[in-house]
């Protein structure tokens, strides 16, 4: 996103770049939380201004509407004149494209055939004839708070599906401001257009939209212990590779769930989070109290489990991995998807208020201090999706499988990530280069959303999906994230493998001819998910699953990268490699491929 003086010279990053919406089936006789529509929190940059002909036309392009009654007889050059203060007289390329907006909003062909009673116009302020300077770069946010109809269809057009009841008003201290930032709630559906409309006219804006993800339906609890399925020597071979490491790179597994699976584990990742966000807030010059600040230790008192049990089981499937790592050199981060455990909304806002001013400075990352006016939106824009998106409201119910979240959660995150790791010497004179590494744990995949989720490009991260206990061919029916990794190497997807014979296992989802010419290349392998092996286990659920293969195969990894310590900047690529390499065929299962410890570790 480029600087919010909104140099129109330069091309702006959207950051949901195309719309379909998927229902997958993810797991059978999964529960879902009440349906509903999906939502996105949107900001967008506006202008008051109409000698800026090219501006105005993406303000009317990218605001939303007003409901208003026009008297019979009033013309549009009228209406126009009365409700945007200006007329024909004034600039008449700019009188027409408002009124070419105000005719296609209401089906009229042509100024004549203009509509009586009630009818919707773009819902921007009166405007002026002064034009604002290009370092004007206040952006104060201006709000709509009347009430919304939220469903109309008597308007024969291509709109948003929701109408403001009366028109905005510009008050102090924005009216001395010429441009101005808009937060405005929409549907995810009608927020992916707006995004797509944005693209089209160069225009930088913020968005983030509920998706609805779905994670494995039988669960167990933090106290049952799991199933070891590494061998004596494949523990051994990983441990002596660690070792033997002098790596000076921070690794981090960040495991995006349920929530904190424990006290000690929340404590652990509230600390590694807020030494990360702390040395981004500085770089970026971040005033102390310019955003908000979550807590990074919590009473011990304070704590409750997560509503649901997932991110326990995980954890809990991770166990056998970590023991091995005496010197604690992969950092474990559990991230909840939802509120409900304490601390988790101060969590999201600071998350949602750093991210904005990331998107909001683009590829002027650490130069100057954040304007009032983007630190303003920031907070606007967090305090808007807190209140008012149901991910962000509501804590995860128990039994849910299927719930929505607010997918900034997980790209927002890569995105503070990926500022971390460009801190260097010159964005912070006097401090060393930071040299970091992150291993995202995604074990759910989406089933609805509008805007695709969209993961930045960066070296900073190698993503890691589970493919999910379905049975299908996750790459042919394009379920996210996990046929992504049949297209390049920022995602790695995993099936769960059965730890003796190598075969898939538990209703493993997969990729039909993975040894093909045309998927052998495709960043996909098996691992063991198995959780427990009693009688009474479920599979997938307690038994185990893709939920598990994924984060063992993720830690995995991260202990291959200490081990050969690759400096390149394309690290992820050539990591993916060495995994792929490591794979075997199952005489017996021609769709497995599980991961041979004793090869990925070769020298």
């Amino acid at each position: 996103m480029v600087s919010f003086a909104m140099d129109r010279q330069k091309k702006p990053k959207i950051f949901r770049h195309y719309l379909m919406i998927s229902l997958l089936a993810f797991c059978s006789g999964a529960h879902s939380e009440p349906q509903s529509e999906l939502s996105s929190i949107v900001w967008v940059p506006q202008t008051r201004s109409f000698s800026d002909v090219d501006r105005l036309r993406s303000t009317l392009d990218l605001a939303p509407v007003v409901e208003i009654n026009n008297p019979p007889g009033r013309s549009p050059s009228e209406l126009i004149r009365r409700q945007y203060g200006f007329g024909i007289s004034d600039s008449q390329e700019a009188y027409s494209a408002i009124e070419a907006k105000v005719l296609s909003l209401n089906g009229a062909k042509e100024a004549t055939l203009f509509p009586a009673g009630k009818i919707i116009i773009p819902d921007i302020p009166k405007m002026t004839s002064t034009r604002p300077s290009e370092s004007e770069a206040s952006w104060p946010v201006a709000r709509n708070n009347s009430k919304i109809i939220r469903s109309f269809t008597s308007y024969p057009f291509d709109s948003p599906s929701i109408a403001y009841t009366k028109p905005i008003t510009i008050s102090n201290p924005i009216q001395e401001s010429l441009n101005y930032g808009r937060i405005d709630r929409y549907s995810a559906t009608d927020a992916a257009q707006l995004i797509s409309r944005a693209a089209e006219a160069g225009e930088s804006i913020v968005a983030g939209s509920e998706a609805e993800v779905q994670i494995s339906s039988n669960s167990t609890d933090c106290d049952n212990p799991s199933q070891k399925v590494l061998s004596e020597d494949d523990r051994e071979i990983i441990s002596r590779a660690i070792s033997e490491s002098t790596t000076n790179i921070e690794r981090y597994l960040i495991i995006v769930d349920t929530g904190w699976p424990n006290y000690e584990q929340q404590a652990l990742s509230l600390q590694a989070i807020r030494r990360i966000f702390n040395e981004v807030r500085t770089s970026l010059k971040v005033p102390e109290n310019g955003i908000s600040k979550f807590k990074e230790s919590l009473p011990e008192g304070s704590f409750s489990s997560p509503t649901h049990p997932h991110a326990c089981m995980i954890y809990q499937s991770l166990i056998e991995f970590t023991s091995i790592d005496k010197k604690n050199t992969i950092k474990i981060v559990y991230i909840p998807l939802r509120p409900g455990q304490p601390g988790a909304k101060d969590y999201f806002r600071e998350l949602l208020e750093l991210d904005f001013i990331i998107q909001a400075k683009g590829h002027a990352l650490y130069t100057n201090s954040p304007s009032n006016g983007v630190l303003e939106s920031a907070r606007a824009y967090a305090d808007k999706a807190l209140k008012e998106i149901t991910a962000l409201k509501e804590p995860w119910s128990t039994g849910d499988d299927v719930v929505r979240i607010f997918e900034p959660v997980t790209s927002g995150l890569i995105r503070v990530f990926d500022a971390y790791t460009k801190i260097d010497d010159v964005s912070r004179p006097g401090q060393p280069m930071v040299h970091a590494r992150f291993w995202i744990s995604l074990s759910w995949n989406f089933t609805k959303y509008s805007a695709a989720p969209s993961l930045p490009s960066s070296s900073a991260y190698l993503v890691f999906v589970a493919a999910g206990n379905d049975q299908t061919d996750f790459v042919a029916s394009r379920r996210l994230f996990a046929s992504e990794a049949a297209m390049g190497y920022r995602v790695f997807t995993v099936m769960n493998s059965d730890e003796s014979s190598g075969g898939l296992t538990c209703k493993s989802a997969r990729i039909n001819n993975i040894w093909n010419e045309q998927n052998i290349d495709s960043n996909i392998a098996s691992f063991p998910g198995r959780l427990s092996n009693a009688p009474s286990s479920i599979c997938p659920g307690s038994g185990g699953g893709t939920s598990f293969s994924t984060p063992r195969l993720a830690w995995i990894s991260a202990a291959t990268d200490i081990s050969f310590e690759n400096h390149n900047e394309y690290w992820p690529k050539a990591l993916s490699k060495r995994l792929l390499k490591s794979r075997t065929k199952v005489e017996s299962d021609p769709n497995a491929a599980p991961i041979s410890i004793k090869l990925l570790f070769k020298k």
